[in-house]
């Protein structure tokens, strides 16, 4: 894809397995509906760039869902005008004004994220991954694997979450984006000290 599709509100769109769909130089698809990516164990879908450069991102506004399963996302996180841990490869961007309260924005089950020039995950404002999500890897990432809000930690699915540059989990403490607390993996997310 050369070109950034948006998945508008009340539209889906099914990726079927076996797929490979390779985005241009930071080129990514913003979800503001549904989109559906899931792939078997033997015939996963892959995300990946078309070129040298990153692409962009799977960004999931507040009023979209994902659900990938079987699925591997290669080389994303372009950075373009943001910092490193402003962006990410899968992107989840809640509203913190929202009645919903927490919001659950992704479904992964057995998912890949490797090589994002950036985070692998970014859950912002009040966006968590759904209670169903299990198995989600991120490595080689160019800064930590994740970055969440404290209140959406609960939701950070099983897997693994190194071989990145920082081998940390990034959780912001509520609405504060200046204070941050540290997790290093390996652990459950919900055993680790924070410090």
């Amino acid at each position: 894809m050369d070109f950034p599709p948006i998945i508008q509100e009340g539209q889906r769109l099914t990726i079927e397995p076996c797929a490979v769909v390779r985005f241009g130089d930071r080129v990514g698809m913003q979800i503001e509906g549904e989109l559906v990516a899931e792939g078997v164990a033997d015939r996963p879908i892959v995300f990946e760039r078309a070129g040298a450069a990153a692409w962009d991102s799977l960004r999931v506004t507040e009023t979209g869902h994902v659900r990938l399963a079987h699925a591997s996302l290669r080389g994303g996180g372009a950075l373009g005008n943001s910092r490193i841990d402003e962006t990410g490869t899968l992107v989840l961007v809640g509203d913190p004004r929202s009645d919903q309260g927490l919001m659950p924005l992704a479904s992964v089950q057995h998912v890949t994220i490797e090589d994002s020039a950036s985070l692998g995950v970014l859950l912002s404002q009040n966006a968590t991954f759904s209670d169903d999500s299990l198995e989600l890897t991120v490595t080689g990432s160019g800064s930590a694997p994740l970055r969440l809000w404290q209140r959406a930690v609960s939701s950070v699915p099983s897997g693994l979450y190194t071989g990145n540059q920082d081998d940390e989990i990034a959780i912001e403490e509520e609405a504060s984006a200046t204070r941050r607390s540290w997790v290093r993996p390996p652990c459950t997310i919900a055993a680790c000290p924070i410090t």
